[in-house]
């Protein structure tokens, strides 16, 4: 009896072996396409002719790098004629903390540009960017470093998952233009005198009040651009001036012109663009004002090279 119960056990056995080595099979699998699929992709969007993807891929050099929030991405034409090539490293949201990383893995990569220019509003903004661009985080040790600190659970989740870094819409956007190119990055529309009044109404908390996080970035800017020989121009774009009034604008304003005694400082803030047809809302200006603001930055210096 005991025997046959032996025999009889002896399949239940070998079937239980076959479904753990099947199990594991499919668990190596899914670990090495997972890997596959995401280095591939990688590769495919290395194509695009988005600005980050270009920097990444290899093919970002210039003689100038814009950094900053939406403030800088929507308020520098790019196509506009200066002579010198301007890399827009800007992304809407970005903030400076997010920007120290991009600016160090440019230097990383390419070596130190001649000129930085900075828009400063980044410093307001909290790390929620990240999330956008974390599918360059396995290139980049920088913004992996912020996404384990600000959202560990996406970061975690990309360590598991290669590929669910790009499970985004930033990421379909970025192969969208692998075949058509960045489209144009000004701003089009017109506020009237009475919106530019209710933005004083309408005013929350104050918007311009820096996070420490940011300012310990803007710190280390400071200090890389110090030790490479860059030349860094610190901006504040134009803020509606209904806005400015009442968005903690003129105390933010000069705390960072005590904080930044050393770097170069230009106020845009209010006093250049004023009249509600050049701005589409309390902080963004359209391609018109886009024109008077690159025009002030020309007549400084700040996109010239040198």
């Amino acid at each position: 009896m005991p025997a046959m119960s032996l025999l009889s056990a002896r399949p239940f056995r070998n079937l239980a072996g076959r479904s753990l080595g099947l199990c594991v099979l499919f668990a190596l699998l899914l670990w090495g396409g997972d890997r596959l699929g995401a280095a591939l992709l990688g590769r495919v969007l290395d194509r695009s002719h988005d600005t980050l993807a270009e920097m990444y891929a290899g093919t970002a050099k210039g003689d100038i790098v814009v950094l900053g929030n939406s403030r800088a991405y929507r308020h520098f034409d790019f196509a506009a004629p200066s002579g010198r090539r301007l890399v827009n490293l800007a992304q809407p949201g970005a903030s400076t903390l997010m920007s120290a990383a991009l600016l160090e893995d440019y230097v990383e990569r390419y070596g130190a540009p001649r000129a930085v220019v900075l828009e400063l509003s980044g410093l307001v903004a909290d790390q929620d960017a990240a999330l956008v661009a974390r599918m360059f985080a396995p290139r980049s040790p920088r913004l992996a470093a912020l996404l384990r600190a600000w959202h560990p659970r996406y970061y975690w989740g990309g360590r598991v998952s290669h590929l669910f870094a790009y499970n985004n819409a930033f990421a379909l956007n970025v192969a969208h233009k692998i075949l058509v190119p960045m489209p144009p990055l000004l701003l089009d529309g017109r506020m009237t005198d009475a919106q530019m009044a209710t933005l004083r109404e309408a005013a929350g908390p104050a918007y311009f009040r820096s996070r420490p996080e940011n300012l310990r970035a803007l710190e280390a800017i400071v200090a890389l651009a110090r030790r490479e020989g860059i030349a860094l121009r610190t901006v504040i774009a134009p803020v509606a001036p209904g806005y400015a009034a009442v968005s903690g604008y003129p105390a933010w304003r000069d705390e960072l012109a005590a904080h930044l005694r050393d770097a170069a400082f230009a106020d845009f803030g209010t006093g250049l663009v004023a009249a509600p047809a050049l701005f589409v809302d309390d902080l963004h200006m359209n391609r018109d004002g886009v024109a008077t603001f690159m025009a002030a930055l020309a007549a400084k210096g700040y996109l010239a090279a040198e």
